[in-house]
């Protein structure tokens, strides 16, 4: 997909808007919604892309937050909705995964079944630390090795709201890198 004009993005229809989102993000009706209201609908005009992310991870800070102080159902509700939109990682099934998603961890797919349960039960061991949360970090060709043992030293620090702030970190980390290999194309 050709990514219009950053300049552009607050006066695009909404649905085009959705669909910028969901090629630089994940799809999330909730997280396009707030990114929207929070991003797009002060006719701001980003001179790039990397603008415009940068924008997103303020507002996704600012969240974190919100969500840190007051602890409330409805931001806690926003804020596992948004991260659980990302895949988990090492998931055989393609229709699981989005075409990006799906490129990003190539690097975790080997084939070997003893590998894949043991990437699933430490999966499940981070959302039983962290309820609601899926593990979100940006992968760029990093071996399972090294991803297994940043998956093991975050469920070892056991902090939940920094576990927030990292998703959203990486998911902005993981947007700009999609931009990056998006413009290369052009």
């Amino acid at each position: 997909m050709k990514l219009p004009d950053p300049q552009a993005l607050s006066q695009i229809l909404r649905s085009e808007q959705v669909t910028v989102i969901d090629t630089l993000f994940e799809h999330n009706d909730e997280f396009a919604d707030f990114i929207i209201k929070k991003v797009l609908s002060h006719n701001e005009r980003y001179g790039s892309y990397r603008e415009f992310i940068k924008a997103v991870r303020i507002q996704l800070i600012q969240l974190a937050d919100n969500y840190e102080k007051s602890m409330t159902g409805d931001l806690g509700d926003m804020v596992r909705s948004v991260i659980s939109a990302h895949p988990r990682l090492g998931i055989q099934q393609a229709s699981a995964l989005s075409v990006s998603s799906a490129r990003e961890q190539e690097s975790l797919q080997s084939g070997k079944p003893e590998l894949e349960r043991q990437l699933l039960a430490l999966n499940q061991e981070y959302e039983h630390c962290f309820p609601g949360l899926r593990f979100v970090v940006f992968v760029n060709g990093r071996s399972r090795q090294e991803i297994t043992k940043i998956m093991r030293k975050r469920i070892t620090r056991d902090d939940y709201n920094q576990e927030v702030r990292d998703a959203f970190s990486a998911m902005c980390d993981i947007a700009l890198d999609r931009i990056k290999k998006e413009n290369s194309k052009l």
